[in-house]
């Protein structure tokens, strides 16, 4: 995890589709309150 302005940088995965980190992004947000966006190569 890296901080930046009071930002905190989370990265996670590999998944072996969008729809598994979506599930995964939901999750989070659900139990965690914690929001973020997906970003593929």
């Amino acid at each position: 995890m890296n901080t930046t302005d009071g930002l905190h940088k989370v990265q996670l995965g590999p998944y072996s589709s969008k729809t598994q980190a979506e599930t995964i992004k939901s999750a989070l947000k659900q139990s965690k309150n914690i929001d973020g966006f997906i970003v593929s190569q």
